[in-house]
């Protein structure tokens, strides 16, 4: 059960949030180059923006319960926690 909960994060969940970050940074790159944002464009880089967060804590929450089933599946406690991970990472970058 917790591979294949590690395996849908990181293969479907996983895949879907890389093409929508990849959007992101199309659309912010192109942005950047014209130097000017439209209300519909702010609007898209928004929805975008959400679009990412929410998948984000998606593959973090099915990380982090294929982590405790597996702890819980070998009688042991794996003190991980996915989103502390990314947190961090997410604080060092910006």
């Amino acid at each position: 059960m917790a591979e294949s909960m590690a395996s849908r994060a990181l293969s479907i969940e996983s895949l879907t949030l890389l093409e929508s970050l990849g959007q992101l940074r199309g659309l912010g790159t192109g942005l950047a180059t014209k130097g000017s944002i439209s209300a519909k464009e702010r609007e898209k880089v928004i929805k975008l923006h959400v679009s990412v967060s929410l998948l984000q804590e998606q593959v973090i929450s099915s990380l982090n319960e294929a982590v405790h089933i597996s702890g819980e599946q070998e009688q042991g406690s794996l003190k991980f926690n996915v989103k502390d991970k990314f947190d961090t990472m997410k604080h060092d970058t910006f």
